[in-house]
């Protein structure tokens, strides 16, 4: 099981908003920030949150699921 914020610089590519911009304006902690740009280790619901409403969108705008499994298996 996986989680990818591919979804999330999705948006701010259509927006033009920065890593930068967003741990200014949200006060998102640059690990979080990292770590959504390289889809590793653990982002809080509160930040995902953040977003959410940054951008008015719900969660699977922000984050998707997938099965790290059939990626292995190709």
């Amino acid at each position: 099981m996986a989680i990818s914020y591919a979804p999330l610089r999705y948006l701010m590519k259509k927006h033009k908003v920065s890593y930068r911009q967003l741990r200014a304006e949200l006060d998102i902690h640059s690990n979080y920030t990292t770590r959504m740009k390289n889809d590793s280790g653990y982002v809080s619901l509160e930040a995902i949150d953040l977003l959410c409403e940054y951008f008015d969108v719900p969660v699977n705008e922000i984050i998707e699921y997938y099965d790290s499994y059939e990626y292995e298996e190709d």
